[in-house]
């Protein structure tokens, strides 16, 4: 898959068409891949080109900042689930006030029409653009008549969410991750979710203890989980390999890491090299147990231990 960045990149050919599915795809949960897909089908059925337009940054964190929401994937991560529902060119705007301020129709005919050569656009029922939001599913189709290019608006995509069906949404995934519930979470994202960064130096407190662990420092912008002790899958970049891992999102109380600030620390499980530097994903699986305080090192150590046993007999 190709990944453009910025108006001045994406341009298609005038003889290559494209069926452009539309959306800010935090999470790519299963609605985004079923829009995607079905763009992908019809595109590869009429000889058009399946692409996706989308946004390097979150556009709330340009309209509105103070509540903006937290995001689940990084633009890495999207491109490749993206890439997976049968994409074959994503494209990656930035949003800023002069997006922001476009005009529904303008912003049809100068990036859809005048860039992207569109004869297929794609949609959630949901679907707002333009200034204010003012354009909607049936504003696209209505502009799709007058520029030439057909619509598509796929409705809700509903799934069960704790004994109930609810509307896929990518808040509905953020609630996941508020609360804990990574198997409601990989159902209805069709993934774990994850965490991923360089690790970072720490204070190497997990090897004196006899787990050494990987620091990573997560993003601000990222959803956290609850503080608490997770069952995780780990890759490391350049590796193969997928290891079973434990991971603490937390302060540390044992040690009086009371900053307030937030860690994410995964030992690895058969693993005995130096991942310093490296690429690291985490993908929850689901909670072991609450953050504890314990009295002295070797009452954590013991529960590592116990921890780390729990977590071997589990599936990768």
């Amino acid at each position: 898959m190709d990944i453009l960045y910025g108006p001045g990149q994406y341009s298609s050919p005038e003889n290559v068409h494209t069926a452009v599915a539309l959306g800010c795809f935090d999470g790519v949960h299963a609605g985004h891949r079923k829009l995607i897909a079905g763009t992908a089908e019809r595109a590869n059925a009429d000889g058009l080109v399946p692409c996706v337009y989308t946004f390097i940054n979150h556009p709330a964190r340009v309209i509105s900042p103070d509540r903006a929401p937290k995001l689940l994937t990084t633009n890495r991560t999207k491109a490749e689930y993206i890439s997976a529902a049968g994409a074959r060119k994503l494209c990656f705007d930035w949003f800023d006030r002069a997006v922001c301020e476009t005009e529904p129709e303008d912003f049809v005919k100068n990036i859809l029409v005048g860039r992207l050569n569109v004869k297929l656009a794609a949609a959630g029922e949901n679907y707002s653009f333009g200034r204010g939001g003012k354009g909607g599913a049936e504003t696209l189709e209505k502009l799709g008549r007058k520029y030439g290019f057909a619509t598509y608006i796929m409705p809700p995509c509903r799934m069960d969410a704790g004994g109930a069906e609810q509307t896929v949404s990518s808040s509905l995934l953020r609630k996941c991750v508020g609360e804990g519930d990574f198997g409601t979470y990989s159902r209805l994202a069709k993934a774990d979710y994850m965490l991923e960064g360089t690790v970072a130096e720490g204070r190497r407190v997990g090897r004196k203890l006899g787990f050494p662990t990987a620091n990573l420092r997560p993003c601000s912008a990222c959803a956290l989980p609850p503080r608490g002790v997770y069952a995780t899958v780990c890759r490391i970049s350049g590796e193969d390999a997928v290891y079973r891992g434990i991971t603490n999102v937390g302060n540390n109380p044992t040690f009086h890491d009371t900053d307030g600030s937030v860690s994410v620390e995964t030992h690895l499980l058969g693993f005995a090299g130096d991942v310093y530097g490296k690429e690291l994903r985490v993908g929850f699986i689901r909670k072991m147990r609450d953050e504890i305080v314990f009295s002295d090192p070797s009452g954590l150590s013991r529960q590592i231990g116990e921890d780390a046993a729990a977590r071997a007999a589990m599936p990768v």
